[in-house]
């Protein structure tokens, strides 16, 4: 292989999971190839929704900004939890609303996976942005959002058991000491 292509100790992209993220709804598993991968596909597909999930785990919340096309939708962290598809009319009272994916309380999880490529042995790291929404809210106060990091390959299914009623940071403490 190219110098280029696997320098030791450098981390790279190695696997994005998305659970309820924007349209991906349920658990998405994307591995990414070490010489990296293209993303296309016809408008409104999901490419810049899969950017902005790496976005959202890679940029701090107070710097964090969406693409072109979804800032014109008025995308939020709590739109894509929601699920957000699309904006019409109330018959009733004809003010402009979402449509959601999922209206209850839901919880949200982006995660990526980056590795090296060492003649040692592979390091692992998953960054992790996790989030949690209650019924009828569109505010994730002080307990709806964690950033996580965790030195393991780690299915963000697994985080289910610690958000299904808000983030359990002492769930979280317990059944992962060193997150």
């Amino acid at each position: 292989m190219s110098e280029d292509v696997f320098r030791p100790g450098q981390h790279r992209l190695a696997r994005v999971q998305l659970f309820n993220w924007g349209t991906y709804d349920g658990y998405h598993d994307l591995p990414v190839a070490r010489r990296g991968f293209l993303i296309t596909g016809p408008s409104g597909s999901g490419k810049s929704t899969l950017l902005d999930a790496i976005s959202t785990v890679l940029v701090p919340p107070t710097k964090l900004s969406f693409n072109a096309a979804a800032q014109g939708r008025g995308r939020t962290v709590a739109s894509y939890i929601r699920g957000a598809y699309a904006r019409g009319s109330d018959t009733d009272t004809r003010e402009l609303r979402s449509r959601y994916l999922r209206e209850g309380a839901t919880w949200s999880a982006v995660g990526l996976t980056m590795s090296t490529a060492d003649p040692d042995g592979d390091t692992v790291t998953t960054l992790v942005a996790l989030f949690h929404l209650k019924r009828g809210s569109n505010d994730l106060g002080e307990s709806g959002r964690a950033f996580l990091l965790f030195d393991h390959h780690l299915d963000i299914t697994e985080l289910r058991h610690v958000v299904t009623d808000g983030i359990d940071v002492r769930g979280l403490k317990k059944r992962w000491p060193d997150v």
